[in-house]
Formats: structure tokens, C-alpha cells, sequence
């Protein structure tokens, strides 16, 4: 699987925006993002709607999140975001 997370970096999602939008630990999302460990084949799926969720966003020009969102605000804007794309693609969530 290539190494979509790289994608992320420059789009503004962080490791552990990942892990909370994932529901995995901060330390497995950052394996991810820096070549050192691949998602498991038991979260493929999540994984999968996420990617489509952010590509999706970012087609649209809905990521990277406007740095005149306050930086407490900023997880909260990409969520809503990832669910809002999540939608569009007809996905109820990320979860299983």
C-alpha cells in the first residue's frame, strides 16, 4: 500500500488528528505517517473511509483547514469536515 498519509502532511492532518478520528493511539498513527508500520488488515476499512473522506475533501478545496481557525478549534473543523465528505460519498461514519 503506498503511503497515503504523506498526502495528509501537506494537507494538514496531523498523526493525531488520525488517531482520534481512528480510535488508535497517537504513536501507531505516527508509525503510519513516517513509513514505519502500515494499518492493520482489521481497521483496512476505517482506514479506507478516511482516505476517501480526505480525498474527497481535498478535491474540493475543504482541506487544508484555513489557518483563521483558531488552533482550539481546528480538530473540531476537521471532523466536521471528514463527516460532511463522509456523507457526500454516502458513508455513515468511519467506524465498521
Amino acid at each position: 500500500m503506498s503511503n497515503q498519509f504523506h498526502t495528509y502532511k501537506k494537507l494538514g492532518v496531523r498523526p493525531s488528528d488520525v488517531s482520534n478520528l481512528l480510535s488508535v493511539s497517537r504513536v501507531t498513527a505516527s508509525l503510519w505517517f513516517n513509513d514505519h508500520a502500515e494499518p492493520h488488515r482489521l481497521i483496512e476499512k476505517r482506514v479506507d473511509r478516511l482516505h476517501a473522506a480526505v480525498a474527497s475533501a481535498a478535491k474540493l478545496g475543504h482541506l487544508p483547514i484555513s489557518n483563521d481557525v483558531p488552533r482550539e478549534s481546528r480538530y473540531a473543523k476537521l471532523k466536521q469536515t471528514i463527516e460532511e465528505h463522509l456523507e457526500l460519498l454516502g458513508l455513515d461514519s468511519i467506524e465498521d
